[in-house]
């Protein structure tokens, strides 16, 4: 008899209910399975995966051609081993399932004990793979799959969903790319990643910084907290006393040392001017703005974008998102666009009280509503700052700007609204042009020291 776990977690993927309800059905039947089923297009397949985290995927009438669709997960969840359910005779479909990453396939009609056995023996053999493999790839001394890149995440002010995004983009950019991914808490004087994460650590930012010289690949992870989405979060100190005491080159420092070790860096910064912000930027190789429809966001969006310009930050380095896009009627992605005279990027709809809840209940929103709008943006999200930097997945639906549905333009009067005016009053027209004198390797601030 083959020799299993107690219970292995299977995700079933499928677009036909009656289909779902079968394979489920059959495999609740058995002891030691726990079964999930979720739909297997439209992008609900990866939230799943992310949310289950199943140790077997079985895929079975789908609306998309079946290879894509394991080409897809192969390239998300390679390790996660994927059974295919096709109809008797579809010899091409299981040649290019074979070839493209599924580890069984099962030709209709099939008995329970098959399917089970499939599961079961695709289960054992990958034990065996990860017992006697060689050291996860997705360990801090493996070579880095890309160039490592840093990602700041900053909101044009305070409550604009920043540590939401930074934390939720980190956990999809981990499940969407298996690579590792790492949180850093930039928000030196009250970041809240531990809150949303619900993670405490007695090793911060504070420990890391005096042993940057010494680091190496087997204490890196000493430093950060593993969350069970697999994401490595890197907590800022309690004590608001040594908080201060972490200057601006200390946090480049960090960054850049941390670079060989993580293929993602996502920062979590502050909405207020620091030069621990400014180094952030500067250490940046994206930087996400984010904006909701708010006037005093739209206000202090600008005055970012003219900041950024002088210190020679080119726009393309910057990804503007417009967060709760839908939530304004007089500011729309448009009026942004028109006044901050930056394409939006993405936008992420406003979705009642779910982000709320999950910071309060210290959990994920990619996670607890896996299906909700904003979910499924920050899961486009990830995609795109993935393909930002030459990663794309097969069967990925490609484009630019994710604009929801419905946002409705307010008739302007012919002499001009209130708003319009307030706009003039308060939005600076135009945009500094960068100065020329600044050399390329120029530290932001003065305090700053290259690293010994």
């Amino acid at each position: 008899m083959t020799d299993i776990a107690p219970e292995i977690h299977v995700l079933v993927l499928t677009d036909s209910p009656e289909t779902a309800q079968l394979v489920s059905g059959l495999l609740e039947q058995a002891e030691g399975l726990k079964v999930h089923t979720s739909r297997a297009t439209g992008g609900e397949a990866f939230t799943a995966v992310a949310r289950h985290r199943p140790q077997i995927i079985v895929l079975a009438d789908t609306l998309e051609h079946p290879p894509a669709i394991v080409a897809s997960l192969d390239a998300t969840a390679p390790e996660i081993p994927l059974l295919v359910i096709l109809s008797e005779g579809d010899v091409a479909a299981v040649e290019a399932c074979s070839l493209l990453g599924a580890g069984a396939v099962l030709l209709k009609p099939f008995e329970q004990q098959r399917l089970v056995g499939a599961i079961q023996l695709l289960h054992s053999r990958e034990l065996r793979r990860r017992q006697f493999m060689a050291p996860a790839e997705t360990a801090a001394g493996a070579p880095r799959q890309q160039r490592p890149r840093v990602v700041a995440v900053h909101g044009a002010k305070g409550g604009v969903g920043t540590t939401t995004i930074a934390c939720n983009l980190a956990a999809t950019l981990h499940q969407l790319t298996g690579r590792r991914v790492a949180l850093v808490d930039g928000d030196l004087l009250g970041g809240d990643a531990g809150v949303l994460f619900d993670l405490t650590a007695t090793r911060t930012m504070a420990e890391l910084v005096p042993e940057l010289a010494e680091l190496d690949a087997e204490s890196v992870d000493s430093y950060f907290v593993q969350h069970s989405s697999g994401v490595h979060v890197l907590l800022t100190p309690k004590e608001l006393q040594r908080a201060e005491g972490i200057q601006a080159a200390d946090v480049q420092r960090a960054l850049n040392g941390l670079r060989p070790y993580f293929d993602y860096q996502i920062v979590d910064t502050p909405s207020y001017f620091l030069p621990a912000t400014m180094a952030v930027m500067d250490e940046a190789d994206l930087i996400i703005l984010v904006v909701t429809p708010e006037l005093a966001a739209l206000r202090n969006a600008a005055r970012f974008l003219r900041l950024v310009a002088q210190l020679g930050i080119p726009s393309e380095k910057i990804l503007l998102l417009a967060n709760r896009a839908d939530a304004g009627r007089q500011i729309t992605p448009d009026v942004l666009e028109e006044h901050l005279l930056q394409p939006i990027a993405m936008t992420i709809p406003h979705d009642g009280k779910a982000p709320l809840e999950c910071m309060n209940a210290g959990e994920l929103l990619v996670a607890a509503y896996p299906r909700s709008r904003v979910a499924v943006g920050l899961h486009t999200l990830a995609g795109q700052v993935a393909g930002q930097f030459g990663w794309q997945p097969q069967g990925q639906a490609r484009g630019v700007r994710q604009t929801p549905g419905g946002l409705q333009q307010t008739p302007v009067p012919a002499g001009g609204s209130p708003f319009q005016r307030l706009i003039k009053r308060w939005i600076p027209a135009g945009r500094i042009a960068p100065r020329q004198d600044l050399p390329k390797d120029r530290p932001v601030f003065s305090d700053q020291v290259p690293a010994s």
